[in-house]
Formats: C-alpha cells, sequence, structure tokens
C-alpha cells in the first residue's frame, strides 16, 4: 500500500498512514503515493490515501490530511504551501557535487560494523553468566549485581566506541554538507549509529548523560531526567536545567530533495523548555529561558529573543508574561535521586527483558523436555504440547507485566489525586521522584505487551483498573501516551489513535502540576494530537486532527481542529472556517503578551 520512487527520505518519527480505524470500528486502507526526490520530515504525518509528488519537501510537524494530493516541487511547513525554490535547490548540491555515492560494499560494511556494539554487550553478558558459573556459591550476589555490571558493561562498550568514532569522521564530527549514500555520509551515519547503540539500554538515564559528557564529550549539564535525547552528541549543546518532553527531536541533520543532507550544531542554552513533540533543526541557536510550546519546529532564521513563547509551525514568536499563579524556576535534581532513579529502572528493564525471553522460550524448553527425555510420548504429541504452550506463556506476560504495573501505581503513587491537591510541585522534591520512577516503569512494562495484544477491550480495561473513567465504545491504541488516569475521563462512543498524549501533568509553570482532562463522548482524537490538562474539548463531536496541540487556556468546540494553535478547519478542504479570524492571525497581528500557564 505504499509507492515510494527514487531517493526518497523519511526522517525520524514520521508517520506514513495507511490504515485507519474508524470510531465505528470499521477500517479503511488506501494507497499512498511519494515521488521521487522527495523528503519526508521529522514527526511529520501523510494521511492515507495522500499522493505526493515529486522533488516535494515536507517540512518537520507538517500534516498533509487524509487523500490530498501535492503537485511537483512543492514544500509545506506545518499547512502552509509554497513553490519549492530551485535555485536554492542547485546551490545546494553545488556543496556535494564531488562526492561519490558509495558501493554495495560500502553499505555492506557500514551494516557489519553497526552490530559492533551489540556483539560487545553480549560477550560481555556471556562473560558475566561464566563467572556464576565458576562460583556457584556467590550466584545470588551476582545475579543481584547482573544489572551493575551490564551498566559497567555498556560503559566499556562506549569507551570502545570512541576511537572507531573518531576515525569515521576524523577526530569530532563538525556541519557540512554531503550527498545522502555518499562514503562520508555513511561514515558520519555509522558513527551516530554507534553512539546510540552502545548506550541503548541507558537511555534516559543519569549514566547515559555522563556517558555522553565525559566520554564522548558532548556540552551537557547532567543532573537533570528531563534533558533531551542527543542526535549526534559532538554537534548538540545543552544548557543548565533544560526541559525536554515526551518526543522532541534536536535534529544535527536536515534532508533536501534530491539527495544533499546538512549536518548543522544544535545549542540549547540554559533554562529552555521544550515541550511534546516540538523539532530543532540544525544550525539553530534557542536562547536563554525560551518556551518551546508542543508540536513547534524552530530553525536558524526562527527569529525570537530570551524569555519569550514559540509556538506553531511556522513557529511564532509571543511575548511571554508571568501568570498570576505560583511560579518556580526548573531546577537541578539531586544527585542521589538521578542515580536511585537509573537503577531502578534498569533492574526493572533486565526483569521485563527475562520475563519476555522466558515467554518467548517457553515452548522450546517444553518441546526438549517432552521430545528427548523418556516421557513415553510421540513426536506429535510433544510438539502438539508446545505449541499449546506458546499463547499460554505469552498470555503469562501479558499479565504479569501488567500486574507489575498496577503494583507499581498504587505502590509508588497510590491514587494521582493527592498529588493534583498538592499544587506546584518542585522538580527536586521526593514526590517528583516518586513520579518520575512510576512513568519510567509504568511505560516500560505497559506498552510492550499491550501492543503485542493490541486488543481495544484490554488496553480500555487496563487504564480502567489504572483508575482512568473510559466509556462504553470507546476505542484507545495501545501506545497512546496515559499515566495519571485517576484524573482522566473519557466518554462513549470515542476514539484515540495511534501515539496521542493525553497526559494529565504540565510543567510550563517550572514544577509538576497536575490537572484534570475530559474527553466528551464521540469524541475523535487523532494521530499525535496532543490535549494538555488545563484545555477545555466543551462539546461533543469535536475531531483533533493529527499534530494538533490543545494547550492550557484553550476551549473547543463541535467541528474539525488543526495546527498550533487549535484552529476550526473545513475538513473538505483543510482551510481555516470563512469569515472567522483565526487564533493564528489574531496572535501574529497583536502579537499579544502570553501567559505561560495559559498558553503552553
Amino acid at each position: 500500500m505504499l509507492m515510494t520512487g527514487d531517493n526518497v527520505v523519511v526522517e525520524a518519527g514520521a508517520k506514513l498512514e495507511m490504515v485507519v480505524i474508524k470510531k465505528n470500528g470499521d477500517v479503511t486502507v488506501d494507497e499512498l503515493v511519494v515521488g521521487d526526490d522527495t523528503v519526508i520530515g521529522p514527526n511529520t504525518h501523510i494521511g492515507l490515501g495522500a499522493k505526493i509528488g515529486a522533488s516535494c519537501m515536507i517540512k518537520s510537524l507538517s500534516l498533509v490530511q487524509r487523500g490530498r494530493k501535492i503537485p511537483d516541487a512543492t514544500i509545506i511547513e506545518g499547512h502552509e504551501v509554497t513553490d519549492l525554490n530551485q535555485t536554492e535547490e542547485c546551490e545546494m548540491k553545488q556543496f556535494v557535487e564531488d562526492q561519490v555515492v558509495a558501493s554495495l560494499g560500502w553499505h555492506l560494511a557500514s551494516l557489519v560494523i553497526s552490530f559492533i556494539p551489540v556483539v560487545i554487550s553480549i560477550l560481555v553478558s556471556v562473560l558475566v553468566i561464566f563467572l556464576v558459573t565458576l562460583f556457584p556459591h556467590t550466584i545470588v550476589l551476582l545475579v543481584a549485581l547482573y544489572p551493575i555490571c551490564m551498566t559497567i558493561g555498556h560503559i566499556f562498550v562506549a569507551i570502545c566506541m570512541l576511537p572507531l568514532r573518531s576515525l569515521l569522521v576524523g577526530g569530532r564530527a563538525s556541519p557540512g554538507w554531503e550527498k545522502v549514500n555518499s562514503r562520508s555520509f555513511l561514515r558520519r551515519q555509522l558513527a551516530t549509529s554507534l553512539y546510540h547503540s552502545s548506550l541503548n539500554i541507558l537511555d534516559g538515564t543519569v549514566v547515559h548523560h555522563l556517558v555522553s559528557r565525559f566520554i564522548f564529550g558532548a556540552k551537557i549539564y547532567f543532573k537533570s531526567s528531563f534533558i533531551p535525547r542527543l542526535d549526534e552528541p559532538d554537534l548538540t549543546s545543552v544548557g543548565e536545567c533544560v526541559f525536554g518532553a515526551n518526543g522532541v527531536l534536536l535534529r544535527n541533520t536536515m534532508f533536501y530533495p534530491g539527495g544533499v543532507a546538512r549536518y548543522g550544531k544544535v545549542d540549547i542554552s540554559d533554562q529552555v523548555m521544550i515541550l511534546d513533540r516540538a523539532v530543532v533543526s540544525p544550525d539553530t541557536a534557542v536562547k536563554e529561558r525560551v518556551m518551546v510550546a508542543p508540536i513547534t519546529a524552530v530553525y536558524n532564521d526562527t527569529i525570537h529573543e530570551e524569555g519569550t513563547v514559540l509556538l506553531g509551525t511556522p513557529a511564532m514568536n509571543l511575548t511571554r508574561k508571568k501568570a498570576d499563579d505560583v511560579e518556580m524556576e526548573i531546577t537541578s535534581e539531586p544527585l542521589i535521586f538521578l542515580l536511585l532513579q537509573c537503577f531502578i529502572f534498569i533492574y526493572f528493564k533486565y526483569i521485563v527483558i527475562i520475563l519476555t525471553l522466558s515467554a518467548f522460550y517457553a515452548n522450546g524448553v517444553v518441546f526438549w523436555r517432552f521430545f528427548y527425555c523418556d516421557c513415553y510420548l510421540g513426536n506429535g504429541a510433544a510438539i502438539g504440547i508446545s505449541f499449546v504452550i506458546f499463547p499460554l506463556s505469552l498470555l503469562a506476560l501479558v499479565l504479569v507485566c501488567l500486574a507489575l504495573c498496577l503494583a507499581i501505581k498504587w505502590i509508588v503513587i497510590g491514587n494521582f489525586e493527592r498529588f493534583q491537591s498538592k499544587g506546584l510541585i518542585a522538580v527536586d522534591s521526593w514526590d517528583v521522584f516518586r513520579w518520575m520512577v512510576a512513568n519510567q516503569l509504568i511505560h516500560t512494562a505497559s506498552p510492550f505487551v499491550l501492543q503485542l495484544i493490541d486488543e481495544f477491550w484490554l488496553t480500555a480495561l487496563f487504564w480502567k483498573m489504572m483508575g482512568a473513567k473510559i466509556g462504553t465504545n470507546t476505542r484507545i491504541d495501545p501506545d497512546v501516551l496515559l499515566l495519571e488516569v485517576d484524573l482522566l475521563e473519557i466518554g462513549d462512543n470515542c476514539r484515540v489513535e495511534e501515539e496521542a498524549t493525553l497526559l494529565c501533568h504540565r510543567f510550563n509553570d517550572g514544577g509538576l502540576k497536575l490537572e484534570r482532562i475530559v474527553i466528551p463522548s464521540n469524541s475523535y482524537i487523532q494521530n499525535r494530537a496532543v490535549i494538555l490538562p488545563g484545555s477545555e474539548v466543551r462539546d461533543e463531536h469535536v475531531t483533533m486532527l493529527p499534530l494538533t496541540p490543545l494547550n492550557p487556556g484553550e476551549k473547543v468546540t463541535a467541528g474539525h481542529w488543526q495546527g498550533s494553535p487549535a484552529e476550526r478547519v473545513n475538513i473538505k478542504t483543510g482551510k481555516p472556517l470563512p469569515m472567522a479570524a483565526t487564533r493564528r492571525s489574531t496572535l501574529l497581528t497583536e502579537r499579544t503578551s502570553i501567559s505561560v500557564r495559559g498558553i503552553v
């Protein structure tokens, strides 16, 4: 159902929609066509049945609606359509005209080298298991210390990758232009891949940040749980007390039609907040105390000043004024909290891995037991028993993982309504530490097993058991971002699609604050829409189109809404309704002072 031309680039986080399950349960399937030399940018959404012409550029966080046809040589930024500047395209190609596309041998060699971190990690794991067999009397101690040993092993892998990365990029990576699939391009991509592979299991922990800074040389402040994920450590700088929310991308690479890639630095200054699914592009510096709103793309030509709010795609630069409510600055967290959180997370991740492996290999163990031992069973019976065991072991895995999530929630947190009653909670507090632990552990165990079964009834049942109020005939995809569901209410006959965000917390006042989210009946929350607490869906029959945030203080009524800020649109044309001043045009005209609490 997907047809692409030659030299098509689909960047990280892009969603190409080919199957849609509607509110009534109907399944729609359609063909999606992408022409030659087209670039689909990061965190974009290409709707079902769209047809994109050749040499198009769909920029970060842009939406191509379902069934839409995009002509050749077109740029889409957000919902704005312009023609591709052919002169600029020719100028970009001049930077890489001397570079030669790598041969198949180069690609195969790159693929083999990319597995080196995994191979070393496996060897370290085998070494630890071998030590257990040598000293059987210390098996309990070694099992208890296994995650710590593996953490040290991953640090060793990172140290081994450092000289290899230096060899690939000639020291440290630098800004520049590359032809896609040239030798120098493959070396750059491989160097970045080795960095991520060596630290994959430690992702998001303080150990990951420490290794990135002191081994790979990234300029980051490590005393925070909220540091955005780095793309290329040599080209990224993150200041003190920076906050990065879910799905944030700091991109050091940008692709252009015609097979050209640009590498550039990303510099995030102190006290910057980057909220849900925002994207920062290469050669971009974000100034101090700037707040980047949800679903906002920031480029090197985005105009802003210290302390302002950047909102939308293209981003609007809005004056930021303090709310009347109490505010505080995002602070660093105690190192002991960060280390404790790291090792709790690593231990739990290994528990989930062991449970998963046990479930998938249980049928093999049973087959070996009955086939090779004297159990007086025929080969057919042994095979039949092993086949029966496999679904039962998967069912046990699902039940155990979901039960672990329930236990974590009720033991670590209890009821999130008690957190709500505390108001604004400081980032360096014990309560936020508990919230972080619950957040990491629940989102480690639950998404995998819910997606493994992928049944609407199971997803709804699980979140109801976690405390949510979910109406009848409501369909929620298993990878929807939920957590504080004691404060979440979803009506009847609703549909919440993949990777939508319905988290009942926000940090825009400088600390953790929980508020309710209510979704009326017959609502339709599409892919990657973000509903933030403090916003209001007033009526039934509201449709939030993909990549549409509803920020605190915003109110929507019945109809179709898209863009940032959300605007009511004609679903057939994809344009704002006529004879109505849009919120974007109003903000651009007035450049009004925006309360932090009232916009993000």
